[in-house]
């Protein structure tokens, strides 16, 4: 038997980063990050071209 607390309905949401829908990520105030991004993010090298422009997409979500 399911009880309502077994049950977690997710929903596919738009990624501010990469632009795809995704069902697992982050919200970061109103903006959800997906894990791609996540993973991305945090195995990017700090001199890497690809690190700097999500640095700057997380910007434009903060301010």
């Amino acid at each position: 038997m399911i009880n309502n607390k077994e049950i977690i309905v997710k929903k596919k949401r738009y990624c501010k980063i990469c632009g795809e829908t995704h069902y697992d990520g982050i919200m970061i105030i109103k903006s959800f990050i997906c894990d791609n991004c996540v993973n991305s993010i945090t195995n990017e090298e700090f001199d890497d071209k690809q690190y700097e422009d999500m640095k700057n997409k997380i910007k434009d979500i903060l301010f």
